[in-house]
């Protein structure tokens, strides 16, 4: 079982030197003039995190990350896990069995190496930087937190270019411009772009299905012309719409826009039907086209 503090390599500040909790004083973690959360070893918020566990490993097996200082650990249920693991935990369900989360962690840090594949201007920092303080990222150039401390990447970089150079298993997208951002889906062991996967989460389906079943038609289901999954937008005219049942979910058919758009508009009608044979009715017999009327 961990310990706070048993192992922290900052000495207990004396009495008369302690600074009282919320106070302004130079954080001896960071040496940064920030507000004080514990008075005992005058840390801030943030170094808190990275001392109170010193020493100490994450509790999830495949993990290896141990508590240098460098990256803040918390203890949940008589668990120990580094931030990395500990978001994950929360964003799976921290109220979810431990085994079952395990076996999901395990399968993620088993994925494909990342960062394997860079463009020329990004390479390895010298002096990298502490996990999220602030810095220039060395692929969009703006200031902000640093989530990749290796090549010294933002958040929103480390996601586009941890997979840079992969294609899509479902659509043949290539990230080779670090435009599209590229996952591994540990389920089905492969590498699929966020339109994909946007598309697998939404409509509650799989890879195989959407390549398989969904992207080989090319014709709008009503009315036959033809259509493609490659074109960007909703609204285009000729792109690929996939038809489902707003109540449960289930992928119907695949439609062109203007068909899909109008199928949408149908069904908000208690009787669908009755207002289709009303508008074949009015189409076939104009009422203001009857002689005498205008």
């Amino acid at each position: 079982m961990s310990i706070a503090w048993r192992n922290c390599p900052i000495t207990p500040a004396t009495k008369d030197a302690q600074i009282g909790s919320k106070e302004q004083a130079f954080c001896r973690g960071c040496h940064t003039f920030k507000t004080i959360v514990n008075k005992t070893f005058t840390l801030c918020s943030s170094c808190r995190g990275k001392y109170v566990y010193y020493g100490e490993s994450c509790d999830v097996p495949i993990c290896d990350k141990v508590s240098d200082g460098s990256l803040q650990f918390q203890s949940r249920d008589n668990k120990l896990l580094c931030k990395p693991c500990y978001h994950s935990w929360i964003q799976y369900n921290k109220n979810a069995y431990w085994e079952d989360f395990l076996e999901i962690r395990t399968a993620w840090k088993s994925r494909p190496q990342t960062f394997q594949n860079l463009p020329e201007h990004i390479k390895i920092t010298e002096k990298p930087l502490s996990y999220q303080s602030k810095g220039e990222c060395q692929h969009c150039g703006q200031k902000s937190s640093i989530e990749n401390c290796e090549y010294q990447l933002c958040s929103r970089c480390s996601t586009t270019l941890q997979y840079y150079g992969e294609t899509c298993w479902c659509c043949s997208r290539v990230n080779d411009e670090g435009q599209s951002d590229m996952y591994f889906d540990t389920t089905e062991s492969l590498f699929a772009c966020k339109k994909c996967m946007h598309k697998k989460n939404r409509y509650n389906t799989t890879y195989a299905v959407l390549k398989s079943q969904i992207r080989t038609i090319n014709q709008c289901q009503v009315c036959s012309c033809e259509i493609t999954h490659d074109k960007e937008g909703s609204k285009t005219q000729g792109v690929a719409c996939i038809d489902h049942d707003h109540d449960t979910g289930k992928i119907r058919g695949v439609l062109c826009h203007s068909c899909n758009k109008l199928e949408g508009a149908i069904a908000k009608y208690d009787c669908p039907e009755k207002w289709l044979q009303n508008l074949l009715e009015y189409l076939q017999n104009h009422p203001l086209t009857k002689p005498g009327i205008q």
